[in-house]
Formats: C-alpha cells, structure tokens, sequence
C-alpha cells in the first residue's frame, strides 16, 4: 500500500482534536487567536513545519523534493491545485515556480502515466480549471507531455481557457441529450462537467490532435475517454465557429502600405 506523500508546508498542518471541543469550535479559536504564532501557542495546531503561517500569507515552501523530482509533473499538478483552490492565487512566486519548473524540465518523463491522467482528469471538474491549467503551462508541464494543450493555451491567450469554459459551462447546462448521455452511463472516471470543459477544449484543436489527448486520457479514463469523443459531434453543432482559426486584422501600418 503506497501513500501520497506531503508536498508542502500547508499540507503538514495538524489540529489536535480535544476531547468534548468540536471542529467548528476550534476552527472559531483559530480565527480568534490572531495569529499563527498564538494559535499555536493556544495549543489549536500542530505545525512543525511553519505551514500555517505560509497558509496565512498565502506562501507554501516545498518539503518533499524527493518526491518531486521522482515525478514532477504529477505533484506540480497536485501543488497547483492546493495552491489555486485552497490559497486562491492565481500566479506562483518565484520562490516557488523556479525549482519545481526546473525539476519537470529535467524530469518530464519521469512518474506514472496512469496517476498523471488521473489527476488531470479531477483538475478538469475545478472551479478554477483554467487558472490551472495556464499555470501547469507556465511550469512547462505541456512542453513533452500534452503539448496540444500547450498550444491552446498560446493561442488563447491569458484568461483565454477561464472564458472558454465558462462558455461550455452555461451551453452544457441546456444539453439535454449531453446529461442523457452521461446519465445512461453511469458512474466515470470524469463527470460530465469535466467532459464538458474537456470538450471545448478538443474543439479548439485539429482532429488529429484530439485524438491524441483523447488516447492520453484512455491510458487511464478509457470509458470516460469514449464517451467524450462520441458527444464531440454533437457539441461542435453548439457552437459551430469553435474550430474555426481566429480572423487576423490587418495593423495600422499594414493599411497604410496598402
């Protein structure tokens, strides 16, 4: 039996559970105490690693390197998430990206597959899902692995994936035959709000390179995998223009030559 080792500081946080005190009750302390050094010394945590106060400024530091760099891709992933939904950031500081981009450069094809496209299925359903993503790209996660996912998220710019799946968001809610379609199949690796996110985001590449992230995610998700690729169909009726390229406008100094 193999354990998902502790990435950072704000993952080793412990609260002692007192006899007769409930969660809430000690949760209320916290927030009352001040400060992380009071909180601590009010015996409300366990943290022996500094983690809460790194939690309070927003600023985890990595413990487990050994375990970064045995498969950096997949705790980058798992590092943005935490730090994405659970810290609300929405860039990584130096301090932070530096190492860990430079771990995935050196060991990209290092980890398991299998976990890898597991977690980035799970990444998919997040509110944030496209935060994320850019900062899995900003780390070089997509330079070997996924580079089609990369490519999009060039071409959309900063903000370019939030908005996208937004859109998918609100059309996917009026599908009738999409929720069918997922409700006959029963339980997936991915729910139908990853498969609608994941959806747009094939539409916004040529077929042979969906079929490439489409094979990716059936390394692990091979059910979840076909039945995105048999509403692919139906959900670029939706929205027809999606696949289209982006119309070029010519600059001032082009109009001035012509």
């Amino acid at each position: 039996m193999t354990t998902t080792p502790v990435l950072s500081t704000v993952d080793r946080i412990l609260i002692p559970l007192k006899p007769g005190a409930s969660l809430n009750e000690i949760a209320a302390s916290m927030l009352m105490a001040g400060s992380a050094e009071a909180a601590m010394e009010a015996g409300l945590i366990d943290d022996p690693d500094g983690g809460y106060a790194g939690w309070l400024h927003r600023a985890p530091v990595i413990v487990a390197w050994n375990a970064i760099h045995a498969s950096p891709i997949e705790c980058g992933i798992r590092i943005v998430r935490t730090c994405v939904n659970k810290l609300h950031l929405s860039h990584l500081h130096a301090e932070l990206a530096d190492p860990l981009r430079a771990a995935i450069v050196l060991g990209f094809d290092r980890g398991d597959r299998f976990v890898r496209v597991r977690t980035i299925v799970k990444l998919f359903h997040d509110d944030r899902a496209g935060v994320e993503l850019e900062l899995m790209h900003g780390l070089g996660s997509f330079r070997h692995w996924l580079p089609e996912i990369g490519d999009v998220i060039e071409r959309l710019g900063h903000g370019g994936l939030t908005a996208l799946f937004a859109q998918a968001d609100r059309e996917g809610r009026r599908d009738e035959n999409h929720h069918a379609a997922f409700a006959k199949a029963g339980e997936q690796g991915g729910d139908e709000l990853s498969a609608l996110r994941l959806e747009a985001l094939l539409l916004q590449m040529p077929p042979a390179k969906r079929e490439r992230l489409l094979e990716e995610v059936a390394i692990a998700e091979p059910m979840f995998a076909a039945l995105v690729r048999s509403q692919l169909p139906g959900v670029a009726r939706r929205h027809p223009r999606t696949t289209a390229p982006p119309r070029r406008v010519a600059t001032p100094r082009k109009l001035a030559r012509a």
